[in-house]
């Protein structure tokens, strides 16, 4: 299974829509926990939202400054 975190950035003014996804792998981080326990499993966690904030820090920059 797997979690999406969909997000749209759309501008009023000229109806441009930016979308992005981030994709968690569930079968991936049952692994990361089964084998290093919960703490593992919750750095696993926290890379993904640090990566997903990144991006969206990215794309929102980029959409802001067009």
């Amino acid at each position: 299974m797997k979690i999406v975190i969909e997000t749209s950035l759309k501008n009023d003014t000229n109806q441009e829509t930016d979308t992005f996804a981030a994709i968690m792998d569930m079968e991936q981080l049952a692994g990361i926990v089964k084998s290093g326990g919960l703490e593992a499993g919750n750095k696993a966690l926290d890379g993904f939202i640090q990566k997903y904030v990144s991006q969206l820090k990215e794309k929102f920059g980029k959409y802001v400054n067009k």
